[in-house]
Parts: structure tokens; sequence; C-alpha cells
């Protein structure tokens, strides 16, 4: 199965290399994890995609760099819905009910490409945007999530992070309890990728 939390920020180590053909490999950490932030007229909640419930650990990529530009071969995910968490249950139940997980169980990601920002000289940071499609519930949108990346200690962090419209998918926010309870239609998306990479 073609894989995407390592690809999104796979960038994070490998743009010495221009033009031919690349092998890498990367490793995930647990500490890697996926969120989604969301609100109701009377509270915040958040959900939870730990780094155990990715699917899979080791991935073997072929990329290319053309410029600032990076295409990678291994380029989908389906996250399956149900591994979300939440220490709030009544928003968690909501989420899987909003988004028909009994009809559609995973959550796709596409990774179209990434672009680098030029970095600093002597810096270990990189910062870029990845391009990619996001279908839930057998709609798909194309998305642009910008990410910073930073190397400590052998490991490599990066984050990335976006808002975005559950109208975008045809869905319409919840209400609540007559009408008192309206849950917003925007949601933050934040993936946070702690991972060691060899070329």
């Amino acid at each position: 199965m073609k894989r995407l939390f390592a690809v999104i920020f796979f960038v994070l180590a490998v743009f010495t290399i221009s033009g031919a053909q690349t092998q890498a490999r990367l490793e995930l950490d647990n500490s890697s994890s996926l969120t989604i932030f969301g609100s109701t007229n009377i509270s915040k909640f958040k959900l939870v995609l730990p780094g155990e419930k990715f699917p899979g650990k080791l991935f073997n990529f072929t990329y290319q760099q053309n410029q600032e530009r990076i295409s990678l071969s291994q380029n989908r995910l389906a996250l399956e819905v149900k591994n979300f968490t939440s220490t709030n249950r009544i928003a968690l139940n909501g989420f899987l009910k909003l988004i028909k997980s009994q009809t559609y169980p995973v959550l796709d990601i596409q990774l179209n490409n990434l672009e680098i920002i030029s970095p600093v000289s002597g810096s270990n940071s990189i910062n870029g945007k990845a391009f990619l499609n996001i279908t839930i519930t057998g709609v798909t949108k194309q998305y642009q999530i910008p990410f910073s990346s930073i190397s400590e200690n052998g490991m490599r962090y990066a984050d990335g992070k976006m808002r975005i419209s559950i109208r975008d998918f045809g869905l319409i926010p919840p209400v609540e309890m007559m009408g008192m309870v309206k849950t917003s239609e925007w949601i933050e998306i934040n993936l946070h990728i702690v991972a060691r990479i060899s070329l």
C-alpha cells in the first residue's frame, strides 16, 4: 500500500541531490501525530491519530528533485478513521457520524509534490509547501499545506498546519440539542512528524 505521512515531510533531509532519482529509507517515531482541532459555539475539541496507529513505520522511497520541487514515488495514505481518539467522546462520535465512517472507513491523502523555500546557508531547518489531495466521504479536494522541518540529534522533526472547511466535502456542520449546540464548519489539521532518514 502506498503511504504518505513519511512522504509529506520527506523533504526534511533530501534536497542536496538534484535531477537523478534517489533511493531513501524513513523510519517513523511513535511521537508523530495527526491532530484535528474543531469547535462548537460552546466548546473546543481535538481528535488525535497517534503515531502508533499510523499504517506502518518503515518506508522506502524513490524521489527526484528538480530545482525547488520534489516528486516522490510513494504518495498515498489511507488513514482508518476509527483510530482517532479524543478525551471528548461526544465530539469523536459526532466526527465519525459526520464523515459517515461506516460507509467511508478511511480518510485518503495523496501528495502531488513538494516545493522548497530556499534555505538559509548553514541552517538545519527547511520550509516549504506540500501540494496534496484529501478525500473524505468520496469527495476529493486539493490543498496546499505549509510546513517546516528541523534536524536534531539524528532525528528530523516536521510540522504542517492547514485550516479547511468541512463544507468543501459537501458536509453540513451538525446542530445538536434542538439548535443550542452548533459545530463550526472550520477545522484545523496539524501534522507532526518525527523520523529518522537514511539515504
